[in-house]
Parts: C-alpha cells; structure tokens; sequence
C-alpha cells in the first residue's frame, strides 16, 4: 500500500496518511527507548545494545532521533543522526519487518530532511552494506548519490560499506 503523501505538520510532529492506516513522524525521547532498542534487535546483523541507544538518545546533543509511530501499533520504523557543523551523518534508519516496503522509510527520510533542514543541514552523509540492495535503491529513490566506498567496514563479516551523500536545505544551482 503506498502512502498517500498528505503530510500535516502538528504540534512537532509529523501524519502521513494513508488509504487505510496512519503514522506519524515525530521526534523521539527517552520514552521511546524500549521500542526503538526492539527494532534495532529485530533489523540489524550488529545492533546497538540498550545502553549506547540511551546513551545517544538522551545524552547527546549533537544526536537526533525521530520515530515512525502508527496510531495503533506503536513505533514502527526509527532514524538517527548525528549533527556536524551543517552536515549530519545518517547512523541508522530501520523499520520494524512487519512494515517494510509500505513508505515508512521514505517518508522517515523525508520528514527528517525537512527538520534538518530548519535547523541549517545541508548536506546528509550515510554508509550502507554494500550487498544490502533495498537499502541501495531505497536512498538512490531519495536522492543520495554514491561518493565512496570503505573496504571491510563491518566488523562482523569484512563487508564493505558504500558512502552516499545528499544536498538538503538550499539550492544547488
């Protein structure tokens, strides 16, 4: 089911609407950990532990998380970013199995182009395993372009990662 892109900013958050379900994007807080932490143990082959997610949620000033929250199942997709100057570094955007390929990753990457962008990003950075072609052509679909490549990147199987890059937040003419 594809979304219907009828985004509503409301009060810091974000509803996207769809022909029969409805989420919303909003910023996290510490009342989201719990959640995010079982996402991030059900989609990622090296995920955070509990602790470095709290950590980075609540006590990092340069990070910044958002959460994809369906008005009856809960969070279902998260992202987070750390803030660098003007640009920031995609460290993670994973939705729950339940709910992939249904736009809850393309509209947690819209939504946070947006609020980056009112904070003065102009440039977002991410990697991404090199084998993982969802992933590839989701941020291809978004924008990203390829800039780089890091040789054996992740720990747990040497595999490379690719390096992507978009332009937000101002006019590149």
């Amino acid at each position: 089911m594809r979304p219907i892109l009828r985004v509503r900013p409301q009060k810091g958050f974000l509803t996207v609407g769809m022909e029969t379900e409805a989420w919303r994007i909003r910023r996290a807080s510490e009342k989201d950990l719990d959640a995010i932490h079982r996402i991030e143990q059900a989609t990622q082959s090296l995920p955070w532990s509990r602790e470095s997610l709290h950590r980075d949620l609540a006590g990092r000033t340069s990070s910044r998380y958002w959460v994809a929250e369906h008005l009856s199942a809960g969070i279902i997709g998260y992202a987070a970013c750390w803030l660098a100057l003007d640009e920031v570094d995609l460290v993670n955007l994973a939705v729950h199995p339940d709910w992939h390929r249904q736009g809850v990753a393309t509209c947690l990457l819209a939504s946070l182009e947006g609020m980056l962008a009112t904070e003065g990003i102009q440039r977002i950075f991410l990697e991404v395993r090199a084998n993982n072609q969802a992933a590839l052509a989701l941020y291809r679909c978004c924008g990203f372009s390829q800039i780089g490549e890091r040789k054996a990147y992740y720990s747990d199987n040497k595999e490379n990662a690719i390096i992507m890059t978009k332009f937000i937040g101002r006019n590149d003419e």
